[in-house]
């Protein structure tokens, strides 16, 4: 028996019209935030370390009691300081008043015992400095 070979006739058309698959590269970028990564993720370190998902979990949770305990830590310094500074400006206040009824005293005795200019000249300066260190006071807040 003998093959016979048929020749299938050239068509032009035939093979222009196919469309070669083309091969187009891709970046995948994934992002997420914080300290436990997706689901998908832990299953593929779970994978490579069966014991990756349960230390990232022990991880994240030393991490939150650390900022935790930080943030408690802060709260009371600022707490302190603001208690330091109220202290020191009613200290003040108080060391002004004891300074300035002393200087109105001596300067009242003064006057009484006959030392008029001295005497006026310690309770004017004495009721200026309050007056100017009130008001000076007044425009450091503003």
């Amino acid at each position: 028996m003998a093959k016979e070979r048929h020749k299938i006739p050239a068509n032009p058309s035939v093979g222009q019209n196919i469309k070669q698959p083309s091969v187009t590269p891709q970046t995948v970028l994934s992002e997420y935030r914080g300290p436990v990564p997706p689901p998908h993720i832990l299953e593929r370190l779970n994978q490579l370390l069966p014991t990756a998902a349960e230390r990232i979990f022990v991880m994240a949770e030393k991490d939150q009691d650390t900022a935790i305990i930080a943030s408690k830590n802060a709260d009371e310094l600022n707490m302190r300081k603001e208690r330091n500074r109220h202290s020191e400006a009613l200290t003040s206040l108080w060391m002004a008043f004891v300074f300035s009824l002393s200087c109105l005293i001596i300067g009242g005795l003064l006057v009484y015992s006959g030392h008029e200019k001295v005497g006026a000249f310690l309770l004017s300066t004495t009721i200026i400095g309050v007056v100017g260190a009130f008001l000076n006071r007044k425009k450091l807040k503003d």
